[in-house]
């Protein structure tokens, strides 16, 4: 017996060992070819693209479905039982809202942003002149002596980056270099249209078969994973998809809102370029941090170029204005809690996030590092309860941790605590091995009684009935 304790001892020691070695070859390979490996990911999330749009719209969908299937349509099962129908009409009714907002969305808005578009390159050159003209009453009313802020220098700055030396305006050239730079963004949206479109069908066999879905991939991970790892992971999809869910439709209604709310009241207030401004604050402002002064800036420019500098200062005071009503009342109300996140946090997610993932890092980069800090902070706090030691931060703010009086009261406590929950799982463990063993009775006799279906049933189990120690070796050498 000994013998047999001690090769096990070494046969794990051995398979631990191989594990570690092999993570560490991995990493060291990974790191030397990190580009090609990068590269590789690259080509293939480019073959999934299609996908990819297909889950994303069926996520954001998705509780809209269930508003649909839950709420709206749940009076079709009163009388008798229907969930094909039930769930017919429920996935056609989303889609058709899905469309209906997006259709109105283009033939509300695309109109009137080509138009503001189109009128600002048309009329580029009277609104320079009515900069110069302004920069010249400003500075012929107040005296500053700073060279690189008088007119003449100031508008041929201005002038240098839209005319060329023949004074043909370059603002083409700006935005598209060359016509081979045009022809290839050309081909790549038409492909992310394609994908989109593509994408949108996937959407609904994603909805449809959800549930079916779902179910294989837990039955696969049954399959590959022991059962406490399987809780794990199934805890930590459910808190990543309530986090990503939560935080990414907050986040669009809420650009949604603010978008609108800018487009009303630049309208009203005369401005003529209010549905392309409403676009840019709208859809910058979904990006946590940086968004208001990324979609602020080319806004504030474009109302002093069409509008003049006084305009121009009113709509930054109406930012101001509207990013803090957004960020104390509206985005709370939507988005709900916070991330967890502190400030530092939140804008080194957003930095790296951005400059590995381009847009669409700015916008999920918040949620996916509070999603990495959950389980993070999951797994330090389960390192340190190991060691009985406290998971309250501030109990840590004394560099003399362990001849601090609350540090050792705390540690004491957890230690106390793991072992009541250590004897209380004792007593559920027993009886839940008692309730299984019963339920396996159950179950062997229900075998009985199908096999021998002519035989009567009888009250007391077969004497051929395992004993608990069977089921107990049955299960060491499944888990083994």
């Amino acid at each position: 017996m000994f013998k047999n304790n001690k090769n096990q001892k070494y046969a794990s020691i051995a398979y631990y060992a191989f594990i570690v070695i092999a993570l560490s070859v991995l990493l060291i390979f990974s790191l030397i070819n990190i580009s090609s490996i990068w590269d590789y990911v690259m080509n293939l999330l480019s073959a999934v693209t299609a996908f990819i749009y297909g889950f994303a719209i069926a996520y954001i969908c998705n509780p809209i479905y269930k508003w649909f299937h839950n709420k709206v349509f749940k009076f079709t099962e009163r009388k008798k039982s229907r969930p094909k129908l039930r769930k017919t009409v429920s996935l056609i009714s989303t889609y058709l809202l899905f469309f209906a907002v997006a259709i109105g969305f283009i033939f509300m808005l695309i109109p009137s942003i080509t138009n503001n578009v189109n009128s600002l390159i048309s009329n580029i050159g009277g609104y320079i002149e009515t900069i110069q003209s302004s920069l010249d009453n400003f500075f012929h009313n107040v005296s500053i002596d700073i060279p690189m802020l008088k007119p003449d220098n100031v508008m041929e700055f201005i002038n240098g980056l839209i005319y060329d030396e023949n004074s043909n305006l370059l603002i083409g050239e700006l935005l598209f270099p060359t016509l081979s730079s045009i022809f290839s963004i050309g081909v790549g949206v038409v492909q992310h249209i394609v994908y989109f479109i593509i994408g949108l069908i996937l959407s609904v066999y994603f909805l449809m078969y959800k549930h079916s879905m779902i179910a294989k991939v837990r039955k696969l991970s049954c399959a590959i994973f022991p059962k406490k790892v399987y809780i794990w992971l199934s805890d930590f999809v459910s808190y990543a998809d309530k986090t990503f869910g939560r935080y990414l439709m907050g986040a669009i209604l809420d650009s949604i809102l603010v978008g609108i709310i800018t487009i009303i009241t630049l309208s009203l207030m005369g401005y003529k370029f209010a549905a392309l401004i409403g676009l840019l604050v709208g859809l910058t402002n979904i990006i946590p941090f940086f968004g208001p002064f990324l979609g602020a800036i080319p806004s504030a420019l474009i109302i002093l170029i069409a509008d003049g500098p006084v305009e121009m200062l009113i709509f930054v005071a109406f930012i101001l204005v509207l990013q803090q009503i957004d960020g104390n009342i509206i985005n709370p109300h939507i988005v709900g809690a916070t991330t967890g996140l502190t400030p530092i946090g939140v804008i080194a997610a957003v930095t790296i996030c951005s400059h590995i993932f381009g847009f669409v890092g700015m916008v999920i980069g918040v949620p996916l590092s509070a999603v990495l800090t959950y389980v993070v902070s999951n797994l330090v706090n389960k390192r340190l309860r190991k060691k009985n030691l406290p998971s309250d931060t501030d109990l840590y703010k004394n560099k003399n941790l362990y001849s601090n009086e609350a540090f050792i009261k705390a540690s004491l406590s957890v230690e106390a605590e793991k072992i009541l929950e250590k004897q209380d799982e004792i007593v559920a463990q027993k009886e839940e091995e008692n309730a299984h063993f019963i339920e396996v009775q159950k179950a062997q006799q229900e075998i009985i009684n199908a096999r021998n279906t002519n035989t009567p049933e009888v009250d007391e189990a077969p004497s051929d009935t395992i004993d608990i120690s069977d089921i107990n070796e049955i299960e060491e050498y499944i888990d083994n």
